[in-house]
């Protein structure tokens, strides 16, 4: 079993997100926005049971969706951001932590 970290960062701004993983709802909240003091506008941990994960991200009031594929591993970050109205993401090297 592994641990994914799914961290919601820069870009939200009053968004409603939805999120699932392998199909299943594991993030679902109105207005998300990112704190200007840490950067950082909600997390979400998942367990996934597979080798690699689906993540589906949502935004319906801004009308952008994203599929994301990652290898999990025993535990695994996926740092996710609204950049230029589309949905980014990345998975560091090294473990996230906000203050």
């Amino acid at each position: 079993m592994a641990t994914l970290r799914l961290h919601l960062v820069d870009g939200f701004d009053n968004d409603t997100v939805r999120i699932q993983v392998n199909g299943k709802t594991v993030f679902s909240k109105d207005n998300v926005s990112t704190s200007g003091l840490v950067g950082l506008a909600d997390s979400v941990t998942a367990e996934v049971d597979t080798e690699a994960a689906e993540i589906d991200v949502h935004l319906p009031k801004q009308g952008l969706s994203k599929h994301i594929q990652v290898k999990a591993k025993d535990s695994q970050d996926v740092v996710i951001s609204v950049v230029a109205g589309r949905i980014d993401w990345h998975t560091p090297q090294t473990p996230v932590g906000f203050a």
